[in-house]
Formats: C-alpha cells, sequence, structure tokens
C-alpha cells in the first residue's frame, strides 16, 4: 500500500462507518464514492500529475476529500496559501476563497454557502454527478502528497499510527489538518485501521484522540513528526 488508490481500496466493510461531523456521516462505501468523485471533479478543473491544490483548511469533510482527491490524481496539496494563488485550484469555504485573488488560470471551487460569483465552482451543486469509480492510475509512491511528505512515507507512518487502532476506534481529530502529523495521524491511520474519523462538533468524543495532549477522550495517539525513510 504506497498510494492514496491503494488506501481508499482497502476491504472494509461498507456499512461501517468511515467519517462522521456533526450530523453528517459518511459509511465507506459513501466516503469511497465520494473521494473517487472529488478526484474526477478535480482532474476536470485542471488538476492532474504534480500539479498543486490550494486547499483553505477547514474542520469538515470537504478538506479530507479535497486532499484524497488531489492524492488519487497525483497532485501536491498546499495549505493555507499566502498572497495572491497560482496553483491549479483554490478549495475551501466560499468565505474563505472569497478574501484570495487567483492568478495564471487558478480555478476557484467552493463549498458551504453557493457563491455569488457564477465563474466560481459550487462543489455541493457539481460533485453529485460525477462518476463514483475512479480508474486505475500510475500515481507512484514517491509523489509528494503534502508538504515534505510523499504518499508512500505518508501511508507508511499511517501503518504504524493503525497498529494502534482497531475498527471500532473512533479517532477525533482535535488539531488542525493542514499539521501533516495530524493529518496522517488523525485521517489516513483510521482508514487504514477501518475505523472512524471523527470532527467534533460541540460536544462530540470519539475513544481516541489526535492533535491535542488534554483531550475529553482517555486516549491519544502518537502522531509521527517526520516523515519516515526506507530502511
Amino acid at each position: 500500500m504506497n498510494t492514496v488508490g491503494d488506501l481508499l481500496d482497502l476491504p472494509h466493510p461498507d456499512d461501517d462507518l468511515a467519517l462522521r461531523h456533526g450530523r453528517r456521516r459518511y459509511e465507506y462505501h459513501r466516503f469511497r464514492a465520494t473521494a473517487f468523485k472529488t478526484g474526477n471533479y478535480l482532474r476536470y478543473n485542471g488538476v492532474g500529475p504534480h500539479a498543486t491544490v490550494s486547499i483553505l483548511t477547514d474542520a469538515a469533510p470537504e478538506t479530507i476529500f479535497g486532499v484524497l482527491g488531489a492524492g488519487l490524481l497525483g497532485g501536491h496539496v498546499r495549505f493555507a496559501p499566502d498572497g495572491a494563488v497560482e496553483d491549479a485550484v483554490l478549495f475551501g469555504p466560499t468565505e474563505k476563497v472569497d478574501d484570495y485573488e487567483v492568478q495564471g488560470g487558478c480555478k476557484r471551487i467552493a463549498y458551504g454557502r453557493k457563491p455569488e460569483d457564477p465563474t466560481w465552482a459550487y462543489f455541493e451543486r457539481e460533485i453529485w454527478s460525477e462518476n463514483p469509480f475512479f480508474p486505475e492510475t500510475d500515481v507512484a509512491g514517491d509523489t509528494t502528497l503534502v508538504g515534505e511528505w510523499s504518499q508512500e512515507a505518508a501511508l507508511r507512518a499511517a501503518r504504524d499510527v493503525a497498529a494502534d487502532l482497531s475498527s471500532d476506534d473512533v479517532v477525533a481529530v482535535r488539531g488542525s489538518l493542514e499539521d501533516s502529523p495530524t493529518l496522517v495521524a488523525g485521517v489516513l491511520a483510521p482508514l487504514v485501521a477501518g475505523a472512524t474519523i471523527l470532527l467534533p462538533d460541540d460536544d462530540q468524543t470519539g475513544t481516541v484522540a489526535v492533535g491535542t495532549t488534554d483531550p475529553p477522550e482517555n486516549r491519544v495517539l502518537d502522531a509521527p513528526t517526520r516523515p519516515p525513510h526506507h530502511d
């Protein structure tokens, strides 16, 4: 298992819960389909191998699908861009996307509130019609996913973290998803283990936490501090 595509192909039961955020719930079959739809949608909007997708961090499922969709295509994720954005896509909540200028053909993809500008892509309106299946690709494991983390390195670290999880665990993500260790331990590792990712809303709690040292959960996962190296 070296790539995001390999991760999403793991045979977890379709009806097990993959992701919860408030009242939003994604069983594994819907989670996979939405990740595949996002990849197809990003491809339609110009993302391909080595293209960069700027993601405006939000504790919402769309952030996770943006990362996975970019990874499926061999794209690179950049969080919290500074200044005008010249990447292939700028992806985030409408109110955050509105704060940025784009240049060089960069496309805005917004979710949440419907954009007033009709030239912006509106994620919720358009994603439903995308193909829920994703064709096999030749993305290599050494392709950069985010920061200094390749897909292979991120998944090696995720497997190590997943050794401390079971499919019954609910992993509460209590740090920012733009922090790579939190992303690896809080999103990729649960997907390896067949556990549930929880983006906590109000008083929701999980069985284990990531991204904090003082959570309401009784256990904190050790997140990797840097990409692992080949032996």
